[in-house]
């Protein structure tokens, strides 16, 4: 069974939802535009943001083999990840509606 990789987004402390959502859209516009294979990577994203420490959360459940890249990529475009917890992974039948939206390629 495929399983994806869980990711966490995290922003900045003190961050607004607002903000991080408009800092979000703005990195994954990028890389539709700049990488599209690792976008079609990205299987999933959850409908709500969820705090960690003060800041706004968003996971992605990622296909394993575009973890790296994509935390690289994220890193570089200044959108900071919870370091992967290997043993946090979905299949196609838990990333579903309404706490996640498949992300359409």
């Amino acid at each position: 069974m495929e399983e994806f990789q869980a990711l966490t987004a995290v922003g900045q402390p003190g961050e607004t939802e607002a903000s991080f959502s408009s800092r979000l859209s703005s990195f994954w516009t990028g890389v539709l535009r700049n990488n599209p294979e690792l976008f079609e990577k990205i299987y999933a994203e959850t409908t709500e943001f969820e705090q960690e420490k003060g800041c706004p959360t968003r996971k992605y459940a990622v296909e394993p083999d575009g973890v790296t890249t994509l935390l690289e990529v994220a890193k570089s475009n200044e959108i900071a990840f919870l370091p992967p917890d290997p043993d946090e992974t979905y299949t196609r039948h838990e990333a579903v509606a309404p706490e996640w939206w498949q992300i359409e390629h």
